[in-house]
């Protein structure tokens, strides 16, 4: 049971990458106009989820929230849904999926520059060579992944080409940001008694809030006038890739996450931080022609190091990971934008 939940972890999650790419508006190229509008898309996929797994757990007897707690997972799920997949929706428009992915791979470089902030030990007090090594060898990683769409907003480029991918990539970038500080908020919650007794039930209170949110900023873009029948129900890809993404990445995915916290060491529940990106790097080249060059290749190889090294080191020292990357929904103090909701001190991602 160990191992098929851990492959889960794995390949779920990893694959929600792609899936957002298939299913949002414009995300797969040939198909401009077919697929959901992203936030609209992020939005649809986080209340759904959340309202199945709310309604399920008050049938199995979880305590009703308290509107303190529904306030409290609100912000929470607002940093982690809107800030951090729906950014990550909104940028697989314009990046491939597993470029996507290995760039919420910083994500534990996030967390250590930002625990401070949040009521943690000073950065100055936690700072190490290795963390040092760590952080500057994921940075490069990062510069040689993104140099093509740098080179024309230098001006050294043909000055218009890669300016979406641009956007794209810093949407992600943004993204985990937004979800590192929604993580640690919620550490900083659960070290005050905020949160609900159950993660479970906490989760599902900030897939619905954040899902709510999603929708009312889709509904200031009017992303409605974006929506067509065709778009939407023309293909079969946009529907049943927003299905794989609700029950494979949220609920699935989600649910393997909750029970390995309860039989396995946050050191090996770490591993997925590392392993997502590769495993969306080769879904989105196998499964979505995506193309991958050997800088590609290299700028990941570098960035899951530096992630490896931050982990290992942290999860050595305090014994639970500083967090991981992505999609989508997912981690115990981190998903990977591109899947549901989640957060640090027992609140998890869902991919």
């Amino acid at each position: 049971m160990v191992a098929t939940a851990y492959l889960s972890l794995y390949f779920f999650w990893g694959s929600t990458y792609l899936g957002i790419k298939w299913a949002v508006l414009g995300g797969v190229p040939g198909e401009p106009n077919v697929g959901i509008p992203a936030f609209f898309l992020a939005g649809v996929r986080s209340v759904i989820a959340g309202v199945l797994m709310y309604v399920f757990l008050r049938w199995r007897g979880e305590a009703r929230p308290t509107p303190r707690q529904w306030r409290s997972m609100a912000v929470v799920g607002t940093l982690l849904l809107l800030g951090g997949n729906g950014l990550v929706t909104f940028a697989v428009q314009y990046i491939p999926s597993g470029v996507a992915a290995v760039l919420i791979a910083l994500l534990p470089i996030w967390m250590l520059v930002l625990e401070g902030f949040w009521g943690g030990a000073p950065l100055r007090e936690r700072v190490s060579p290795a963390l040092i090594a760590g952080i500057v060898i994921g940075l490069a990683g990062v510069g040689l992944l993104l140099w093509p769409k740098i080179q024309p907003l230098l001006g050294a480029g043909d000055g218009r080409s890669h300016v979406l991918e641009a956007v794209g990539a810093g949407a992600v970038l943004l993204s985990s940001f937004c979800w590192a500080n929604g993580s640690l908020y919620s550490r900083r919650l659960a070290g005050r008694g905020g949160l609900p007794s159950s993660p479970f039930i906490g989760t599902a209170m900030q897939l619905i809030c954040g899902g709510a949110a999603l929708l009312v900023v889709s509904a200031l873009l009017r992303e409605w006038r974006l929506m067509t029948f065709e778009g939407i129900f023309g293909s079969p890809r946009p529907i049943a890739s927003l299905a794989y993404l609700i029950f494979a990445g949220s609920l699935i995915g989600y649910t393997a996450y909750i029970w390995l916290l309860g039989v396995s060491t946050p050191g090996k529940i770490a591993t997925y931080a590392y392993v997502n990106p590769i495993v969306a790097l080769v879904i989105g080249s196998v499964v979505g022609k995506e193309e991958l060059t050997g800088r590609v290749f290299l700028a990941a190889g570098l960035i899951i190091a530096g992630v490896v090294v931050i982990v290992t080191l942290r999860t050595g020292r305090a014994r639970r990971p500083i967090g991981g990357p992505a999609p989508s929904l997912g981690a115990a103090e981190s998903r990977s934008p591109g899947g549901a909701a989640g957060a640090a001190g027992g609140q998890p991602r869902t991919e």
